[in-house]
């Protein structure tokens, strides 16, 4: 098939050929866990919508979400403020918060935007979706008709 001149360019190829198949895959390759949610949830009084997260090996972004009071277009109270929680293997922390005093319209506001750093597993490793038990908002406000501070929980995950 191939004549005595060929003979030594192809088996140069062939050895070329051999050593790029088994040198190639014996690389290294790691493989990130990059998330990117859109949370929404809602509770007696309150709803969240598009509230998102982004969780990387890097960092976490939590917000950018919409909070809306239920059946009013307006609500005045002098307190506001919503925390949002990640229970990560069964331990609660806080990723965002955002608090509002003085006169303030209450019916639809947005949630704000925190970008963090990495946050790790029970294992010192970056977590994955798999590591979160539960995402959950606690919104707290001052009733004025009511005449005390109120609060509710709004699960956006879990």
């Amino acid at each position: 098939m191939f004549g005595k001149k060929y003979l030594p360019m192809f088996i140069c190829l062939a050895f070329i050929l051999l050593a790029a198949v088994v040198i190639f895959p014996l690389k290294e390759t790691t493989v990130e866990d990059n998330y990117y949610l859109t949370l929404m949830g809602d509770s007696s009084t309150w709803k969240i919508n598009n509230y998102q997260l982004e969780i990387t090996p890097e960092h976490l972004i939590a917000g950018d979400g919409e909070l809306h009071m239920k059946d009013t277009d307006e609500f005045q109270s002098e307190f506001f403020s919503i925390d949002v929680h990640a229970v990560i293997n069964n331990e609660d922390r806080k990723i965002q918060g955002k608090s509002v005093s003085g006169h303030v319209n209450m019916a639809d506001m947005t949630t704000g935007k925190v970008e963090g750093g990495t946050y790790y597993n029970d294992k010192g490793e970056p977590i994955t979706l798999e590591d979160i038990n539960e995402i959950y908002a606690m919104v707290e406000w001052y009733d004025p008709l009511k005449e005390k501070q109120m609060s509710e929980k709004i699960v956006l995950y879990g």
